[in-house]
């Protein structure tokens, strides 16, 4: 870019950590923002990769060393021993009496999965332990043994990672109090009074599967998108990133992977880990009906606002043939007005169709996720209704539901319902919803504006506010909210109306509307006298006289309970007024 040398900042997003996004300019840190969102692991991301990321954590404390919060109950642990990873970090854990065992008591609840690596020493069997589930491993050939539990096991895994190393996994919904690990002569038996085993790197985490070992002591550790990290996201293929910035928003589902925890009606066959999830593990579920005569469904139902809009999304599994390739979802809004919503979508060509509507239904456009379609639908409820039933059929034509006995299935994952009237970023649960917080950023230019002058450059993809009562700006470049220049929505709502606007002494006044969809891009130029907006190549407004803040104090994205989604691809300030000719080329798309 031509005019760079003359920016005093420019953002465009790459370099980041949790609570900072680093601009390429200026190099002195004056120009960085302060980045926060929330207190959880909720957030996620398209990365680079082309999969979802998530944040993670290790719950468990001293994740590799077992002599230290870890109780021994009648056993021995040895350090320095050869580790799966070429280190000498690997542990020999030796057992002295019938039941011996490491463990480390725990309060955690939700899905779960716990993980170990082991390796045989004088005994080729480990069994992982929760006090509720007990389930045996065959380290001499890599099978699963015995499992007994009091409660359901979802799954049970061993990843062969070499050298006779295996990663023992068991994953389970429930609350426990402890984790332990016990050395074994046999499947099914711990009576043995002597041998031993190798351990290293033991991991407790939420999710269905276990994912890259987390090292942890004292304190657990977390890895991923942690809570106050800048998303910086290639949905869609991009090979540019973009800064994802989102509203607030819930997934109300309790359960967004683990199908099996929700409410199924007419039994359909739920087979949960059965395919490479979007978030790149074996996570995805599938639903199947093989039996036909009556609706296979997930149907969960949740408390909702009355009169108010939700909006539904699910991750498909891409069809590779048009024969059969259908599923639904669907509303239930009761509690007042009964209305009823819901689609056929086809994943094979990425499309939905709407069957019957009583309530206002918005088809969304289907996301392309890889190997999936992300399908999302919104309803409006009109009924002054208190709850709904959000349903998932595997029992569909491209006609509509059908109860004709044959199979019918569908692959999927992550089961969204968020109050909004669009779909945002996934949000994984576990055991109960999750709230999601809204992305902020700021930053204070100091010295980076003119006294008189300046421009203010930025490149946008797709935008949407969605406000209640008054009007706020919700992007602005000024000294809070009396003398700006802002980026607002006027209506309340949903709106993808866009207004550049100026703020004087608390006087708004609209300088240009637009709707945003897909790229955009928008330079205000002060000179000061006169104030231009240039958008998308156009200049689109000049006014004789704009009195210019005192001080240009504050960058703000998504101020206080303001809310609005775009992807932001960069954002550039220029101490001095740009040309006309200058505006028109760096607006051009």
């Amino acid at each position: 870019m031509s005019l760079y040398k003359d920016a005093s900042l420019a953002m465009i997003p790459s370099a980041y950590k949790d609570g900072k996004l680093y601009s390429i300019r200026p190099t002195d840190g004056s120009g960085d923002f302060t980045f926060s969102r929330g207190s959880n692991l909720a957030a996620t991301r398209v990365a680079s990769s082309g999969y979802i990321e998530k944040g993670r954590e290790n719950l468990l404390l001293q994740s590799n060393q077992f002599d230290t919060t870890w109780s021994s109950i009648d056993t021995t642990e040895t350090s320095g021993q050869s580790g799966y990873d070429g280190s000498s970090n690997a542990w020999l854990l030796s057992k002295s009496a019938s039941s011996a065992r490491i463990q480390q008591s725990i309060s955690t609840s939700g899905v779960q999965t716990y993980s170990v690596y082991v390796k045989a020493g004088t005994l080729n069997y480990v069994m992982l332990n929760n006090s509720l589930v007990s389930q045996w491993f065959d380290l001499s050939n890599g099978t699963i043994g015995t499992n007994s539990s009091s409660v359901n096991t979802i799954d049970a895994n061993m990843e062969d990672v070499g050298g006779g190393w295996y990663r023992c996994s068991l994953t389970f919904p429930s609350t426990i109090p402890i984790v332990r690990i016990y050395p074994s002569q046999a499947d099914g038996d711990v009576s043995g009074t002597s041998g031993n085993i190798y351990i290293q790197d033991a991991q407790l985490e939420q999710g269905l599967v276990a994912t890259d070992y987390i090292e942890t002591g004292a304190t657990t550790a977390q890895a991923g998108i942690l809570e106050d990290l800048p998303r910086i996201d290639y949905s869609g293929g991009a090979s540019c990133p973009a800064l994802l910035l989102e509203p607030q928003r819930t997934n109300e589902f309790s359960f967004s992977e683990y199908a099996s925890g929700n409410t199924l009606t007419g039994s359909p066959i739920i087979t949960e880990n059965y395919a490479i999830s979007p978030d790149g593990r074996n996570n995805a579920f599938r639903i199947q009906d093989t039996t036909g005569g009556t609706y296979k469904r997930i149907a969960e139902a949740f408390s909702v606002s009355a009169n108010s809009t939700y909006t539904q999304s699910i991750f498909v599994k891409k069809a590779t043939s048009a024969v059969s390739a259908y599923g639904g979802i669907g509303f239930d809004y009761s509690g007042g007005t009964r209305q009823i919503s819901y689609i056929i979508f086809d994943e094979y060509n990425g499309t939905m169709t709407a069957l019957q509507s009583q309530s206002t239904l918005t088809l969304h456009d289907a996301e392309d996720f890889g190997d999936y379609w992300r399908f999302s639908i919104s309803a409006e409820d009109t009924g002054s209704n208190t709850y709904i039933s959000i349903n998932i059929y595997a029992c569909l034509s491209a006609n509509g539901i059908s109860v004709t006995a044959g199979i019918k299935e569908f692959i999927a994952y992550g089961l969204q319902l968020e109050q909004g009237s669009y779909p945002t970023s996934y949000i994984p649960t576990y055991g109960s919803s999750v709230t999601r917080g809204s992305d902020y950023m700021d930053v204070t230019p100091t010295n980076l504006l003119g006294s008189t002058t300046g421009s203010w450059f930025m490149e946008l993809d797709d935008m949407t506010f969605e406000i209640t009562g008054t009007s706020v700006p919700t992007i602005y470049l000024g000294d809070d909210t009396n003398n700006c220049l802002a980026l607002e929505a006027i209506a309340s709502g949903q709106n993808k109306t866009i207004y550049l606007v100026k703020e004087e002494s608390s006087t708004v006044t609209a300088l240009d509307s637009f709707t945003i969809s897909g790229k955009t891009k928008i330079c205000f130029v002060w000179d000061g006298t006169t104030l231009k907006v240039f958008r998308d190549g156009v200049q689109r407004y000049s006014a004789t006289s704009f009195t210019q803040p005192t001080n240009w104090d504050t960058f703000v994205y998504n101020h206080s309970s303001r809310v609005a989604f775009s992807e932001i691809n960069s954002v550039i300030l220029f101490p001095t007024a740009l040309t006309d000719q200058e505006a028109i080329d760096l607006t051009t798309l």
